[in-house]
Order: C-alpha cells, then structure tokens, then sequence
C-alpha cells in the first residue's frame, strides 16, 4: 500500500468513528458527507503529511446540528499514527451546484477552486463533489482576466523592475526577495495559462511536469540554489519574455497591458493576498 492510500485508510477509520459518536448524540437521520481534501488529494503526501477531513452538512441543517458534529470531532483525539485536521466544512457545495454561480466566483478563494478539483469522497449521503467539478472546469473569463492582469503588475513590478534595479544597487537580499515574490507570481500565471487551477505556493513546483508549457520554469528551479543571483535574474528575463509572447500571440491580454504592466492599474483586477489564502479586488 502506498503512501497515499495509507493515510486514505486512517481518514477513513477516524471518519467512521465520528460518525458513529455522532450517532450517538442524534437521533435524526441526517445527510453527512465527507471529503479528504489537502496533501492527501493531491497526492503529494509523506509520512509527515496531516490529514485533512472535511464533514459537510446540507445548507438547510438546523444550526444544533452542525453544533453536535463540530462537539464531536472537537472531542475526539486528532492523532492516529498521524496529525488529523477535521471540522464542519464550509464549502459553498450546494450554492455552487443550486445556486448563483456568479455570486461564487465573486467571492471564490483560488485555493477553495484547487481543494474542490481534487477532492477525495469518504462518504457521500448527497451526491454533490462531481456536479460542483463539472461546474467549475476553469475560471470565467472576466474573472481570469483580472487574475492575470493582477500577476502580470506583480511580475512587472517585483521582477522586471526592482529585482533588477535592487542587484544593480548591490542589494541583494532585497533583489532575491522581489525576484521571488516574481517567481510565485509567474508560477501562477503559468498553470492559468495552461487553463489549470494552481495549487497551494508549496506545491505550485510539483505539477510543472504536468502542464503542456512550463515557459522553461522546470529548467529555471532545476538545481537552483547552486545557481548565482545574475544568473537567475537573468532566466527570470527569458521566462518573461516566454510569457510576453505567448499572451501576445494567443491575446490572452491587450497589448498595452502587455507591455507597460503598471498601466493595470488603471484597470479592474486582483491581486493574491497571502495573509488570506484569496485576491483582493483593486479598482480604480
């Protein structure tokens, strides 16, 4: 047994028990789902991994209900052979699948898009994951536009401009941190250009192999701590002028935007905000 379906066997007994000691407490027969999501989903999962359990309610469940399950699972040791992270999800399921589709990409986190693509069923009382996947293929345009025109500033900003000027001064803690602020970013903008949700910043190296064009980033992280400041910022220059072209030849953005970044500005998009795990809408 691998890795993977190791720690999916322990997801399964520790979902089984709290379902049983939630039993207990209700009476009611109640629809429960419960999803794997995390390392475990994607498979990019070790001995060190957590598990991450979701137990998801139906929407109309009396607030007492959704109490009772979070009790439980508040109560029960979260360590078997492995750390558990579990709760009472919040993920939009039924809104995406009933509801206002624009209302969820207007409040949608880029991560919750990747969580939901990769999404491991334990149990399904209400079928659901499959209908959400098929609704959710990729981003709609307006809303991929503003993502990448947010990426794009972030590139242009953080690595055309103040990595280079930052090593030209001689300060070069500071040109590394811009140079990788502009590596994040591109990774990014990459896996959008190959119409795929990205993953979490730690595993956005991991599926490089998968897309059909990686821009020269699978070469560009290849043994990259032996490589010299110059030399980095100088394949961060050719990856750049890789993903220029592309979006030039494929308008994936107006070429004005293409060439002066800053001029985004003036533009509606988003930017990523760590701190959140989400975009920020800028307008001007």
């Amino acid at each position: 047994m691998d890795t993977k379906q190791k720690l999916i066997e322990i997801a399964r007994r520790y979902a089984d028990t709290i379902t049983q000691e939630f039993t207990k407490v209700n009476k009611e027969n109640i629809k429960l789902n419960i999803y794997i999501s995390g390392s475990v989903s994607y498979g990019y999962c070790d001995e060190k991994s957590d598990i991450e359990i979701e137990f998801y309610l139906p929407d109309k469940i009396k607030k007492e209900f959704k109490d009772k399950l979070k009790k439980v699972i508040d109560e029960y040791p979260k360590f078997e052979d492995i750390r558990i992270s579990a709760g009472v999800s919040d993920w939009p399921l039924e809104k995406i699948v009933h509801g206002d589709i624009d209302d969820f990409w207007n409040q949608s986190f880029p991560y919750l898009l990747y969580e939901l693509a990769h999404a491991t069923p334990i149990r399904e009382d209400l079928p659901l994951i499959n209908e959400v996947k098929n609704k959710l293929p990729f981003y709609p345009d307006n809303t991929l536009q503003k993502i990448i025109k947010g990426l794009w500033l972030t590139v242009g900003d953080n690595g055309t401009y103040n990595a280079d000027w930052s090593f030209k001064r001689g300060q070069l803690t500071a040109s590394e941190i811009f140079l990788f602020l502009s590596v994040e970013a591109i990774l990014r903008l990459v896996y959008l250009l190959n119409k795929k949700y990205f993953p979490h910043t730690k595993w956005l190296e991991k599926e490089l192999h998968t897309l059909d064009n990686d821009f020269g980033l699978i070469e560009f992280t290849q043994n990259i701590e032996k490589k010299s400041l110059e030399e980095k910022l100088e394949a961060h220059k050719q990856i750049v002028r890789k993903l220029d072209q592309f979006m030039s030849e494929n308008d994936i953005l107006r070429q004005d935007l293409i060439n002066d970044p800053w001029s985004v500005v003036h533009e509606d998009y988003y930017v990523f905000n760590p701190m959140r795990f989400g975009w920020d809408e800028l307008k001007h």
